[in-house]
């Protein structure tokens, strides 16, 4: 009982706030002459509990159906049977309503059998919950209750086995134990009280005992906890049942207050679980729609992921097929003396070194599409890299003749980052790289510069070459998008942009790529990294570095 103690938040919106009314209703109907009705009223608000606990019964059933759920199903089948109890005695009421003598036991001992009936079955149903929610599989087997609830997926989805067959057996126990009351008169049904006392009838109580024994054990089980409002629902008729059972045991005589006010809370229950099943359809249908969304997103990103994976091994296929067959040719005539062996090599080895570019790059991407790619920080200068990066450029024989390339280092900019130097400087070599493919003739312009107030620095390449086109400057960044027009002819595997704009991220820093509109040729690449607010510079360099190579 003590894990009951912690439950504030459903206690006090399902519990106490709904008891507040409750408790002040029952003060009114205990004055019997408040209200008093008649057979016709009685006869009404029995067959409203009939229609009501009919649609109960439907909801349950379609949802047991809908949703394999036992739980529902065991309900179901017992309020249709509710039902046919209030049926039974609202007509047999109404059709013996001047045998005042055979009603006055009738109307109570036929009530009595019907609240025993429904707060039995609840018991039955919410005590044994768990086992309703075993699954086929049999997984559900933890002994803790709690765990085993937690366990369930959202919407409590329950597999229909065997076992609900044991429970079905037991709504026919308890049906016939009711139906019973039809046949016979219960003694001590009516027993004589003096007019001052509150309770006239004690046989309520154990309907009442039982209704508190379910709503313990829908506190014991956490059923609250289940992600549907069904349950909510549920757990409030509980406690307006249990208030019908203390209010009709004011009642002194057939059709007085507590009477008249016993049959309508009776009813309100059914009508908080009617409400509580619609919404509970909603929340599925929306779940349902949700998923069925998610479910076509997630389609739409496989065709699209799918469609990655040809085209990657499309292109490499293509760009790993294009340096190896000049290799394999320039091997095999310079072994039969068809070509010169230097001539030979010099291509072997450009070709190699081209392949062994592809390769990494291939590798690279694995790693930052997996968030394997590790980074070795270390503290760097800036000018340093860069310079390191153009002397290789210098050797790339894809460098025209027509082409020569600027330096503008800046010479506070040789200021120490804390970076992976061979990220940083492969970052760097794409985008030097993309230059050169890309600038048959005219400048590539490479320039560092220092933003003390934002404690940033910035690599800037400026190219004279064919541009970025349009249709490719909003995917710039992305897989298999190359710079320029010519990516087909010019090989590439546009991997190179990509990788660039992972290194700068991951470094906390930022790279654009925009056309040069100043002089309408060319592209500016810029790359911003962060630098410590301390800046250390190479105390060598004094003045700004500016020298021009040509290619």
């Amino acid at each position: 009982m003590s894990s009951l103690l912690y439950r504030p938040p459903f206690l006090v919106k399902f519990t106490v706030v709904p008891s507040i009314p409750l408790v002040i209703i029952s003060i009114l109907s205990v004055n019997p002459n408040t209200w008093i009705a008649t057979n016709v009223h009685h006869f009404y608000f029995e067959i409203i509990a009939v229609i009501m606990s009919s649609i109960v019964s439907f909801y349950c059933v379609t949802r047991a159906y809908a949703l394999n759920d036992a739980f529902s199903l065991f309900i179901g089948v017992g309020f249709i049977i509710s039902a046919i109890i209030d049926l039974s005695h609202a007509i047999v009421s109404f059709s013996f309503m001047n045998q005042v003598f055979f009603l006055k036991y009738f109307i109570p001992q036929t009530w009595v059998a019907g609240r025993l009936f429904s707060s039995a079955m609840l018991v039955v149903a919410i005590a044994k919950y768990d086992k309703f929610a075993e699954s086929e599989s049999g997984k559900n087997n933890d002994s803790s209750t709690s765990k085993s609830l937690q366990s369930l997926p959202a919407g409590s989805l329950m597999a229909i086995d065997s076992r609900s067959s044991v429970f079905i057996i037991t709504i026919l126990f308890l049906s016939i134990a009711a139906l019973s009351s039809f046949l016979t008169i219960f003694p001590g049904i009516m027993i004589s009280y003096p007019a001052t006392a509150i309770i006239h009838r004690p046989y309520e109580f154990p309907s009442l005992v039982l209704f508190s024994i379910a709503l313990i054990y829908f506190y014991k089980k956490q059923i609250y906890k289940i992600n549907d409002v069904f349950y909510v629902g549920l757990g409030s008729s509980l406690i307006i049942w249990i208030f019908t059972q203390i209010i009709m045991s004011f009642s002194t005589t057939p059709f007085d207050t507590a009477f008249n006010v016993a049959h309508i809370l009776k009813n309100a229950g059914y009508f908080v679980i009617i409400i509580s099943l619609a919404l509970s359809s909603i929340q599925y249908h929306l779940k349902l729609k949700e998923n069925q969304k998610l479910i076509s997103l997630q389609y739409e990103k496989l065709k699209e992921l799918d469609k990655l994976k040809d085209d990657f091994i499309k292109m490499a296929a293509h760009e790993l097929r294009t340096p190896l067959q000049p290799i394999i040719s320039y091997n095999a005539l310079a072994s039969q003396g068809l070509i010169d062996k230097d001539e030979a090599m010099r291509v072997i080895d450009i070709q190699a070194h081209r392949l062994h570019k592809l390769t990494d790059n291939i590798f690279t991407v694995s790693k930052i599409e997996s968030g394997t790619l590790q980074y070795k920080k270390q503290k760097i200068m800036i000018n340093d890299i860069i310079l390191e990066i153009l002397e290789s450029t210098k050797r790339d024989p894809e460098l025209g003749k027509e082409v020569s390339i600027v330096e503008k280092l800046e010479k506070t900019c040789n200021v120490e980052i804390l970076a992976d130097p061979s990220m940083i400087n492969l970052s760097i070599s794409n985008i030097i790289s993309n230059a050169v493919k890309f600038t048959k003739a005219g400048t590539i312009e490479v320039e560092t510069f220092v933003y003390y107030d934002k404690n940033k620095a910035q690599i800037s390449v400026r190219d004279t070459g064919t541009g970025i086109p349009k249709e490719v400057l909003a995917n710039l960044f992305s897989k298999f998008v190359s710079k320029g027009v010519e990516t087909r002819n010019k090989h590439g595997t546009g991997l190179g942009l990509f990788i660039s704009n992972a290194i700068v991220k991951a470094h906390q820093g930022k790279i654009i790529g925009y056309n040069n509109y100043v002089n309408g040729k060319g592209a500016t690449f810029t790359i911003t990294l962060p630098i410590d607010s301390g800046i250390h510079t190479n105390d060598n360099n004094t003045e700004r570095i500016e020298s021009s190579m040509d290619g």
